[in-house]
């Protein structure tokens, strides 16, 4: 078995069908061999239909690592890969790829990496079981959002970066053709239809992190997915309203401008040493880029979660990115920080200096659209009511409920505090 090279990889994923998984490099005492295979409990799925099968490719496929021969077993180590081919409705054709160079701007920006391989502490107990993502915002999981935004950005290729444990990412964005089946038996078009909500999205991946050495490593997973293409990085804690056009903006400045693009939102100084800060230059709006004058800047200096006194301005960036593929090459040359994370500020902020002739130069849209963090709880609370007033059957009697629970919370209050 020998290793496939970078362009027959892109090819690769391209042409393939249903739902595919890559396994994260191993640790070296466990480093995959020539031609063995790895297991997983993908190995072990049933096939959906009765005349498919699974189908295992374990060659092994060389892992770019972070270019550190101290990064553990991460450098310079193989991974093993595991494909399985499930029933699907959709019919995927072929389509022949080119690798693309860094600098041609004009590409477009198909793929989008989200990482969730986060554990979710902060949502504890009920993270042990159920993936902070799939916590439902409303009626769905707060990832399907995520979709949803990358969809109607133009995006048709998703990579999700997650851990063991979280298989119900996947499981949700497939077929289930069973309960499809049930469904349409029974004469429930509107259950059905919204089972098969998958099909309008784009199509979904999947990779495992590994070991949990920050956001720069986990983006650094999707390399050989991506190939030399721009991407989009999209954060699930922070969730854009369904309304939001920031991640198209961002791709239009990419278009226009080059180098890579990153969401920047207003924040206290305060709120600043929670975020990367950054130092910015306004800029003209582009031909092309429907943005108001003002919400595009040309980033000079980044720094990550900065003490008060080292706040550079109001602008910090928050979780929406597009990459030049010149971000995976920065990833491999940073060395690791706090607890032994590699960040991904540290990675981007080299792009500043890169040539932009070979993929450097680093640009900054204000976020105007309204935005929730759904990494914190308060946030998640907000979202889910903000939402669900939004909806034609929640919201009136929604709306109703909190007004009469606010009237008795406050009357609850103040004969407490008039001793009443």
């Amino acid at each position: 078995c020998r290793p496939r090279t970078q362009e027959q990889e892109v090819k690769r994923g391209q042409n393939r069908q249903g739902f595919q998984k890559y396994l994260a490099p191993f640790p070296s005492d466990k480093k995959l061999q020539g031609g063995g295979y790895c297991w997983d409990s993908l190995q072990k799925h049933r096939a959906l239909d009765g005349n498919v099968r699974p189908k295992r490719h374990a060659h092994p496929v060389p892992h770019r690592g972070l270019g550190n021969p101290n990064a553990g077993s991460y450098a310079h180590e193989f991974q093993c890969e595991v494909s399985f081919y499930a029933w699907s409705f959709r019919s995927h054709a072929p389509s022949s790829t080119t690798l693309v160079t860094m600098t041609d701007r004009n590409v477009p920006v198909r793929h989008a990496v989200v990482p969730a391989a986060g554990r979710g502490t902060r949502f504890l107990p009920i993270t042990k079981s159920v993936p902070k993502e799939m916590l439902p915002v409303v009626d769905r999981p707060s990832i399907e959002y995520i979709a949803r935004e990358a969809t109607d950005a133009g995006i048709d290729d998703m990579l999700f970066v997650t851990r063991t444990g979280k298989e119900s990412i996947e499981a949700y964005f497939d077929a289930d053709p069973g309960l499809e089946n049930e469904l349409e038996k029974a004469g429930k078009d509107e259950l059905l239809a919204l089972s098969r909500e998958y099909l309008k999205l784009a199509r979904m991946h999947s990779v495992r992190q590994g070991h949990p050495l920050g956001l720069g490593h986990a983006v650094l997973q999707a390399r050989q997915h991506v190939g030399n293409a721009p991407f989009a990085v999209m954060l699930p804690d922070d969730l854009m309203h369904p309304n939001s056009t920031l991640l198209k903006h961002m791709i239009d400045v990419r278009h226009a401008l080059g180098g890579s693009v990153v969401a920047l939102l207003r924040v206290t100084p305060e709120q600043a040493t929670a975020y990367a800060s950054t130092s910015v230059t306004p800029l003209e709006i582009p031909e092309g880029v429907s943005l108001k004058d003002g919400d595009l800047m040309r980033i000079d200096r980044v720094v990550e979660k900065p003490p008060l006194e080292e706040v550079m301005s109001e602008y910090a960036v928050v979780g929406r990115y597009v990459f030049d593929p010149a971000i995976f090459d920065e990833l491999t040359k940073i060395e690791p920080g706090r607890g032994g994370e590699y960040q991904l500020t540290d990675g981007f902020a080299r792009l500043i200096d890169r040539d932009p002739e070979d993929g450097g130069g680093l640009y900054g849209v204000v976020v105007n659209d309204r935005r929730f963090d759904t990494g914190d709880k308060l946030g998640y609370l907000e979202a889910n009511i903000a939402l669900a007033l939004e909806d034609p059957k929640l919201g009136p009697k929604l709306a109703e409920f909190l007004v009469s629970e606010a009237g008795t919370q406050l009357k609850g209050r103040l004969a407490k505090v008039l001793g009443l």
